[in-house]
């Protein structure tokens, strides 16, 4: 026997039992049960244990959608709490790198001081190679 004809048994009987008729409700496509509980039983206790299984799962949705709320809520603050680490940190990184600019801006000068002296030396020593191989040249022709 189907699930349906088990309702219809029932009706027929004593009256449908509240507690089988939502076990049937949840585990059945209820439109065929609907059907059938108009044709052959009495409506009403179906119609009433669909609105006490319908209070039951807005009941469930509810709680489920507190519990994910919280979550949710507490989620977003720990957002708020890391945004606003961030923005610290962010606010020391550019600090540190100002810091580190200013400091280091003689040090940057110097360097480029530096360069410069080994460019004229590099020059110099060039130079100081081809006035020697010139002498030579020289001391020869003087021989």
């Amino acid at each position: 026997a189907t699930k349906i004809d088990s309702l219809t048994d029932m009706a027929y009987a004593s009256g449908p039992d509240q507690a089988q008729i939502t076990s049937l409700l949840e585990e059945e496509d209820i439109a065929p049960l609907l059907r059938a509980a108009f044709e052959r039983a009495k409506p009403e206790t179906v119609v009433n244990a669909l609105q006490q299984l319908a209070d039951q799962r807005e009941k469930e949705v509810q709680e489920l959608c507190r519990v994910y709320y919280i979550d949710f809520v507490h989620s977003m603050d720990e957002l708020r709490g890391l945004r606003s680490t961030a923005s610290d940190l962010k606010a020391q990184v550019q600090l540190q790198n100002k810091e580190l600019q200013k400091c280091s801006a003689p040090l940057l000068s110097s360097l480029d001081d530096l360069s410069q002296v080994y460019e004229v030396q590099q020059r110099i020593q060039e130079q100081q190679r081809g006035l020697e191989a010139c002498d030579v040249v020289l001391s020869d022709c003087e021989k």
